[in-house]
């Protein structure tokens, strides 16, 4: 599958089998063979923000590492002193640099999950997968309903420029009910 992702779920069906994952759709035919595959790549953050998001990450490992290293030589002095004092001092300047080590290192893996987060909404219904993925226009972000049985966008929502969004599907009713201001349901018919 594209985009890094593994099957999340597997389905028979009357046109074959088929494999999905939050923005793959594969359609295989009994024998094997791969007859229709769907990828739509997750709307990700702006790359200039991904790129700010990714120097912070290097930044605050770095100074994380060197905070942490501060740390042990404090901890290093406060186990050799003799004087009662300078052992309480830094011993307590060795716990301030650890801690802050600790705490830049896992603001580093935020930083880093932040740079390539891929944002997701997709909803599986017994004839067809949702998506978020970009506009073809460029502009925002639509929610696609793919049909499990041809591969096919049956039908699409234009989000603007919405990544996360807050949507329900009654399949009975064949409506998609997506929250779109606070308090606020906008029904479409699929």
């Amino acid at each position: 599958m594209q985009g890094g992702e593994d099957p999340t779920d597997m389905e028979l069906r009357a046109s074959g089998i088929v494999l999905t994952s939050s923005q793959n759709l594969v359609l295989m035919g009994r024998d094997g063979a791969v007859k229709q595959q769907v990828y739509n790549p997750a709307p990700q953050l702006p790359g200039l923000l991904r790129a700010l998001y990714r120097i912070q990450a290097v930044r605050a490992g770095l100074y994380g590492a060197a905070a942490s290293a501060y740390g042990d030589a404090f901890a290093q002095a406060s186990r050799q002193a003799t004087d009662s004092n300078a052992k309480r001092f830094t011993g307590q300047l060795a716990t301030a640099y650890s801690t802050g080590g600790t705490q830049l290192a896992g603001y580093s893996h935020q930083a880093a999950a932040l740079a390539s987060k891929r944002f997701k909404a997709s909803l599986a219904t017994p004839g067809a997968v949702f998506m978020l993925t970009k506009s073809p226009d460029g502009n925002g972000n639509v929610l696609l309903q793919i049909d499990k049985d041809t591969g096919q966008p049956k039908s699409r929502v234009d989000l603007g420029k919405d990544r996360e969004p807050v949507y329900a599907v009654d399949d009975v009713a064949g409506m998609l009910f997506l929250k779109t201001a606070p308090g606020t349901l906008t029904g479409y018919r699929l």
